[in-house]
């Protein structure tokens, strides 16, 4: 089984094309977040509801305020109904990503 942030790049990558680094992240519709685990998957992760099936997830501190936050499975829904989804990361958000990624190659 994958953990959950494995799952969550390889939802990405098969969902949409491409990701752009966004300058305003506070003009997306939708923040995808991870459901809760135990431990978080950072231990500074904020935990939330998700706004459309009301499970517990969990996102980075630094994320936009704006947008609806949805669980993975909620966001995957809500990208495939749209032909040509975008979806946006922050700078610091794939910042965080390379980090995770490198420490599991490395250990």
């Amino acid at each position: 089984m994958k953990d959950p942030l494995e799952k969550n790049l390889q939802l990405i990558a098969d969902n949409i094309d491409e990701i752009e680094i966004s300058d305003d992240p506070e003009s997306a519709d939708i923040l995808v977040c991870s459901l809760v685990t135990k431990p978080l998957m950072l231990p500074d992760n904020l935990v939330a509801h998700c706004s459309r099936c009301f499970r517990m997830v969990q996102h980075r501190p630094h994320v936009p305020k704006t947008p609806m936050k949805l669980c993975s499975d909620c966001a995957t829904k809500s990208i495939k109904k749209d032909d040509s989804p975008r979806l946006f990361i922050t700078k610091d958000s794939l910042d965080e990503i390379v980090s995770q990624i490198k420490k599991k190659v490395t250990n």
